[in-house]
């Protein structure tokens, strides 16, 4: 198992730390995706894709 802050293969990847809702930059040891969600304005399973026109909030959940 991958420590805290990395995940993926060989635990090659690092954790988003700027858009995870906590922030303590904690993330799924296989696919990346942030415990807890993501932060206002953030979405995609690792929290690093700004959300699109007409949806808004944490994990871009919300319509316009």
């Amino acid at each position: 198992r991958c420590e805290d802050g990395v995940y993926g293969a060989g635990c090659s990847k690092k954790c988003s730390d700027r858009n995870c809702s906590v922030e303590t930059s904690l993330c799924n040891h296989i696919s990346g995706s942030c415990i807890g969600g993501c932060k206002e304005g953030f979405g995609g399973i690792d929290c690093v894709k700004r959300c699109e026109d007409g949806v808004y909030g944490a994990g871009c959940s919300k319509k316009c």
